[in-house]
């Protein structure tokens, strides 16, 4: 049942959106048709007046069952849903699998409250492209939903007028892996990694692929939004032959043009991946994209360690706190006896104005200048990743990712320089990544 607001009339079945697809006048924004699948509540009216306070949502209309869910979106035809965690005391996550299924191009949106971040994970593995928890904040629901909707134009936009597609790369190209790599979880690893991969792309215009190398949780699909059915344990089982066929269906395709490779879902299978299997599909990986980004694991396993054996530069993340700065001061140290040149190393330091220490007493710790330093944001930066829509993409304003900007803009200016070193003289290339 569909209860019309602004109308008396109760809605069962046939065509109640005739009308509301109607292309805008030229000139008007047009609006985005959201349908809430949400019990009589509070909360339900919560999100209507946030719909309202918004001219560019139009709330079309409600429901209060799976089936009627259904049938109310083949009728409708809205562009967005919103779906609460229960409807009718029944688990929705049934309905978004089969919204997303049977409704491509549809936007379904979770409901969750903040604390049932089981639920939206679930959801969003289930097919949802985002979510937004409860007690609403200001304006979270409007922004979530203009987003999500404008990233599905520009998808539709690629699928109908796709850009120029870059050639695929000669077998002679050797690309450059980036591994980001810390001793110590929770520094923003994977919200480097992510961003990175997208600036690089916004950058250089060239093939970039992300790879998530964590062996249990990685999160680099939630990070992106992006789900598929291959993983790193299916692409190391080919690692004795890769085509270029072979990954693009195992790496899909981020809205970003960022291909992406998953880390493994099956925890109990993670043995299955020879650290040696995985050093040759990073260095076949080479002669398919311009740039490779791993997000590692930061513990020192075999498989860590072949990344780190592979990769030419290793963007070292820290931040400015006593712990993180001993486990990699610690690290470094250790990375002499594995013969792991500090030439490779760089040093990102993440959160930067979060700490009290100074710039200059870090680089002393550590022994090594910092690269790049990124700012601290964490509001945004946590809202971003649980929303699974990268900071380059939507807030290029902000100032997190105008450092990432620029981080992309110095590693891309660099190999240029070095192709341009190389090409004269391949002795001054040595002795200028020994001076970094």
């Amino acid at each position: 049942m569909i209860n019309e607001r602004g109308s008396s009339a109760t809605l069962v079945g046939g065509n109640a959106h005739t009308a509301l697809q109607a292309e805008a006048p030229k000139g008007v924004e047009p609006e985005i048709q959201v349908l809430i699948v949400a019990d009589p509540s509070s909360g339900r009216e919560a999100l209507i007046q946030a719909l309202e306070e918004h001219p560019a949502l139009r709330l079309i209309g409600t429901t209060v069952t799976l089936a009627q869910a259904l049938a109310a979106v083949r009728d409708t035809r809205p562009d967005v849903v919103l779906v609460d965690e229960e409807v009718g005391g029944v688990n929705t996550l049934p309905l978004i699998k089969d919204l997303a299924m049977q409704f491509p191009d549809l936007v379904v949106v979770a409901v969750a409250e903040e604390e049932r971040m089981d639920h939206i994970r679930a959801a969003m593995l289930a097919g949802a492209r985002g979510f937004v928890t409860t007690p609403l904040r200001d304006r979270e629901l409007s922004e979530t939903l203009l987003q999500l909707y404008q990233l599905e134009l520009d998808r539709r936009a690629r699928i109908a007028s796709p850009p120029p597609s870059l050639p695929t790369p000669e077998r002679s190209l050797r690309g450059r892996i980036v591994a980001v790599y810390s001793p110590k979880g929770g520094v923003g690893k994977t919200m480097l990694a992510t961003n990175l991969a997208i600036a690089l792309r916004q950058k250089a215009g060239e093939r970039v692929g992300v790879l998530d190398i964590h062996p249990q949780f990685g999160h680099v699909g939630l990070a992106m939004n992006i789900y598929g059915n291959y993983s790193l344990l299916d692409l190391v089982a080919h690692s004795d032959g890769l085509e270029q066929e072979l990954v693009d269906e195992m790496m899909p395709a981020h809205i970003s043009g960022v291909q992406v490779l998953l880390a493994p879902s099956e925890i109990e299978r993670v043995d299955a991946i020879p650290p040696r299997a995985l050093a040759g599909v990073l260095h076949q990986l080479r002669s398919m994209f311009h740039w490779i980004l791993v997000d590692t694991w930061s513990v020192l396993t075999d498989m860590t360690l072949s990344v780190l054996d592979e990769a030419d530069r290793i963007l070292l993340v820290a931040t400015p706190e006593l712990s993180t700065l001993r486990d990699v001061r610690r690290f470094l140290n250790l990375a002499q006896s594995l013969d792991l040149s500090e030439d490779r190393f760089s040093v990102i330091l993440n959160r930067a104005d979060s700490g009290q220490l100074r710039r200059s007493a870090i680089e002393e710790t550590l022994q090594l200048k910092i690269y790049a330093a990124i700012p601290d944001d964490e509001p945004l930066v946590t809202h971003s990743l649980n929303r699974g829509i990268p900071l380059v993409m939507n807030k290029k304003r902000n100032r997190v990712s105008r450092a990432i900007l620029r981080l992309a803009e110095q590693l891309v200016a660099e190999v240029s320089e070095d192709a341009a070193v190389s090409s004269r003289n391949p002795l001054r290339r040595l002795l200028r990544w020994r001076e970094r």
